[in-house]
């Protein structure tokens, strides 16, 4: 019977590298998922996305609100799962900063925008505070992503 020169051993093929984990990077990356699915979840669960003053304002918001973590929900874990894989090689590319400046950003000023709105609310106590707990969790996300950004770039120039 015939057996591959190359023929990797399943526990090869099977390995992950979990030291990532041990990073401030792979830190930041479970800390930065687990923020956006809590933003995420209170989003869709309180329909606290939409805000503003004007039709346009609130559609505009709602948009930015809604794609902003659920893109950030999508790409960060995929991140992740690469670095787990041992793919270490996109560390030298200018893709991760890249998404981490601007999650970072975006997030950050979702945040801000949520915050500002909110905290004038005082019709509806329940919605003040979803929104006031969506906008904070935005807003420490984006310093997360921002932080990750610093050790990407790092990273990159090693």
């Amino acid at each position: 019977m015939f057996t591959p020169l190359l023929q990797p051993r399943l526990s090869e093929a099977a390995a992950m590298n979990f030291s990532y984990l041990k990073t401030p990077s792979g830190i930041l990356k479970l800390f930065e998922i687990a923020l956006v699915v809590a933003d995420v979840v209170i989003l869709r669960h309180q329909g606290v996305g939409g805000f503003g003053g004007t039709p346009a304002a609130i559609t505009n918001n709602s948009y930015f609100g809604a794609s902003v973590p659920i893109a950030a929900l999508i790409v960060t874990p995929l991140l992740l799962a690469v670095y787990l894989a041992g793919n270490m090689n996109i560390q030298k590319s200018f893709f991760e900063p890249v998404i981490n400046a601007f999650f970072g950003a975006s997030l950050f000023v979702y945040g801000c925008l949520a915050i500002d709105f909110y905290r004038k609310m005082s019709t509806i106590i329940t919605i003040r505070d979803y929104g006031l707990a969506m906008g904070s969790l935005s807003l420490i996300a984006g310093f997360a992503y921002l932080a990750d950004l610093f050790f990407a770039i790092k990273a990159m120039r090693s």
